[in-house]
């Protein structure tokens, strides 16, 4: 599998284009196996899935895969997969470095161009090739919570909660270096007041630059995040301390910002690429099959084929994502339930009917309301 490696402003990703290697067939997975290749740790998480890379220069840490690809609401897509396999709602370094690659590689004619992700259709612009920098909108940020109170086992913090597609904890502190960035990152990323886990931003301002460290929901301490930049200026302008500063300063680099407490919020950087070269995978583990009492078995009398066409058809009216699809019986069909998190359903078809089974769902939502939004309207299309 041909593979790139990119970086935006120090936010680094392996990157695959389906537009010429086709549709991955287990991306989350994947995602994980690339991290650990580059010398990355990912605890909590197994793999079966492995391999190691063969490129052209040496291999930087990486924070997760992107996947260019295409779309019929836009003029290409961007999916991301952190370390951990998660498929975050955006990211604004992955937004830019899939911008400036769909323009290199001639996915799109023109530098102005749309480019699609899970929190909706983002615009973006080539704005210079040597060096490479690309401007994305973000949409427009929503302040949820300007002083939130969050209990942790440091003490009680104030954060500002920012919703910029994917969910964000701004916190303003007086020591940026030597603030406990892994540790209270970590907590604060599965607090109770976050059921879909959060991104968490600590931040020190002036008028004319902010600073920012950020721990990325799914990965850990990353160099830069473009949607934690976005939140840090929408926080800083709704707790009344000024106007948005152009610069926001991290640690991959400097992102400018351009915001005025209205309207879509943008953010412009550098993108570079870094390595090219090839994956090479190893054996995955068998795929263990569906069983146990929660199974729901919908029969059918198409062939294989058949079903998994309309399992995908499916998918596509109705906003659901395929995260996993081995090309013929097994896959897994996701959905954002909004605020909450990721609802997931494992599918196997079988001879005559197809094996479904609930294996991830937002805690605290019954797994019967899971059932009911994924499963039976599957079952319902299948009987159809």
């Amino acid at each position: 599998m041909k593979v790139e490696i990119v970086s935006g402003t120090g936010n680094t990703f392996a990157l695959v284009d389906e537009w010429t290697e086709g549709l991955l067939a287990d991306p989350g997975a994947l995602a994980t196996a690339m991290v650990r290749a580059s010398g990355r740790n990912v605890p909590g998480v197994s793999g079966e899935v492995g391999g190691a890379f063969e490129l052209d220069a040496v291999l930087p840490a990486l924070d997760g895969l992107l996947v260019l690809g295409r779309s019929d609401r836009a003029d290409v897509r961007m999916t991301l997969y952190n370390a951990d396999g998660s498929r975050p709602e955006t990211c604004g370094n992955g937004l830019r470095a899939v911008a400036f690659l769909a323009r290199v590689r001639g996915h799109v004619a023109g530098d102005r161009l749309t480019v699609e992700c899970d929190a909706g259709v983002r615009e973006a612009e080539v704005l210079a090739f040597d060096p490479p920098r690309v401007r994305v909108s973000m949409g427009v940020p929503k302040v949820l919570e300007a002083r939130a109170q969050l209990a942790t086992s440091r003490g009680t913090f104030e954060a500002t909660l920012v919703d910029v597609g994917n969910p964000h904890c701004v916190l303003f502190v007086s020591d940026l270096d030597g603030a406990p960035v892994e540790a209270l990152g970590a907590e604060l990323e599965r607090h109770p007041r976050f059921p879909a886990r959060t991104n968490v931003e600590f931040v020190t301002a002036t008028r004319d630059r902010m600073r920012l460290r950020v721990w990325e929901r799914g990965v850990g301490e990353t160099a830069a995040c473009g949607s934690g930049a976005c939140a840090a200026a929408a926080a800083y302008w709704s707790t009344g301390r000024g106007d948005v500063p152009p610069e926001i300063e991290l640690a991959g680099g400097v992102l400018g910002v351009e915001w005025n407490g209205m309207g879509e919020i943008r953010i412009a950087g550098e993108v570079r690429l870094l390595a090219r070269g090839e994956w090479r995978a190893t054996l995955a583990a068998p795929i263990a099959p569906i069983d146990g009492p929660n199974v729901v078995l919908v029969p059918h009398g198409d062939s294989k084929t058949k079903v998994r066409e309309r399992i995908l058809a499916l998918a596509s009216r109705h906003s659901v994502r395929v995260e996993s699809d081995d090309g013929a019986t097994h896959g897994v069909l996701a959905k954002t339930i909004p605020f909450l998190g990721r609802a997931a359903v494992r599918y196997e078809i079988r001879e005559r009917s197809v094996a479904l089974e609930v294996v991830d769902r937002p805690r605290g939502l019954p797994e019967e309301l899971v059932k009911r939004t994924l499963v039976d309207e599957l079952a319902r299309a299948l009987k159809s």
